[in-house]
């Protein structure tokens, strides 16, 4: 490429650069002008969220980008994750001011869902902190005073004279929580753990990873037996005002029967096909990345996310009481699939004999 062409395409990046900036800059304002307008509703009790507005801006982005031949489909997921960014501002300043007084978190356990639990109050500017379980067990740390008590920790963990300690030092009447994939049997030790100190158990499960927009998300709790009927409502009320989706389920066992088909099943389907690709990919010597159709490139991603988890994607399969069963019924149906295709003499009675069984 010759010295001329370089300066003019640098030239012309040069520009995109500060278009770029400028755009940055303006999504900022945006989101500052949207927490005013979140101060307004709250001092006027004006709910929220409001899909009429959402509405007329989207319509209004897509009317304009088509007078200015830009791609509906370019356009259309840029507008809604600046309307999701906007309703975020105003939830978490709406959620900042009416909890940051009331509740103060404490996270042991510096993982995943450690990590997705402080994104999620450090997001709605409710006072957190963040601890690493293996570190409160090797050195003598204080633990600040706070209003609820989140182990994100392994299952293994709650047997550990290092979970009775940190119980012994919280004050009574505070809020402790689980974050477990699988409740039983832990659900009962903690809540009987919980009981001889006078202490209030909920067990939660967030069914999303780290990020702040959450709106919409499930979260399930189960109600401990140490836990009394008006802070249990706070807590709901807390987790709704974030905009979750809250899920109350009446027993771990209901919990565990529940998550062997949304996350046993799930997962063992994902394990079996990672596991498939990376064998056959080997016996026919196939780059499977580069030959791909745009729907196993975005399974492949989701594949890529399961090995980053594979640990706690196992500890589900293993630990779930359920899951034997499960796991049985996936590989039957997949006998029975595989006999439909091999059978029919023809596509539509393997359509048939598949949609039959």
């Amino acid at each position: 490429m010759g010295e001329e062409i370089v300066q003019e395409i640098s030239k012309i990046r040069e520009e995109i650069d500060k278009i770029d900036e400028q755009i940055l800059n303006l999504i900022k304002r945006r989101a500052e002008l949207a927490r005013e307008i979140a101060k307004i509703k709250i001092r006027r009790g004006i709910p929220i969220v409001d899909r009429d507005r959402e509405d007329i801006v989207r319509r209004r982005w897509i009317e304009k980008s088509s007078q200015l031949d830009l791609p509906k489909e370019v356009i259309e997921p840029i507008v809604d994750s600046l309307i999701n960014y906007a309703i975020m501002m105003q939830v978490s300043k709406a959620v900042e001011e009416k909890w940051k007084d009331r509740i103060r978190v404490v996270i042991i356990g510096a993982g995943g869902m450690g990590r997705t639990m402080y994104t999620l109050f450090s997001t709605f500017g409710i006072e957190s902190s963040i601890y690493s379980a293996r570190r409160l067990a090797q050195e003598d740390i204080e633990i600040p005073r706070s209003d609820i008590v989140i182990f994100a920790t392994r299952p293994e963990y709650f047997n550990s004279e290092n979970f009775s300690k940190i119980l012994d030092k919280v004050d009574r009447d505070t809020i402790i929580m689980d974050v477990l994939s699988v409740k039983v049997p832990t659900f009962y030790k903690i809540d009987n753990e919980c009981k001889i100190r006078n202490l209030q158990y909920i067990s939660i499960h967030p069914l999303f990873g780290p990020t702040m927009f959450v709106l919409g998300e499930n979260m399930i709790i189960i109600k401990g037996s140490t836990c009394k009927d008006d802070t249990y409502l706070k807590i709901r009320e807390l987790f709704s005002d974030m905009g979750l989706h809250v899920i109350t389920l009446q027993s771990p066992e209901e919990h565990d029967r529940y998550m062997s088909i949304v996350q046993v099943l799930h997962h063992f389907h994902q394990l079996s096909l990672m596991k498939s690709l990376e064998k056959y990919s080997k016996i026919f010597n196939i780059d499977i990345r580069k030959i791909c159709t745009k729907s196993l490139r975005m399974t492949l991603k989701v594949l890529d996310r399961l090995r980053e988890v594979i640990r706690a994607v196992v500890e589900i399969q293993v630990y779930n009481i359920y899951s034997r069963d499960v796991r049985r019924l996936v590989i039957d149906n997949m006998l029975k699939l595989s006999e439909c295709i091999e059978k029919s003499d023809n596509v539509d009675e393997a359509v048939k004999c598949i949609e039959d069984c």
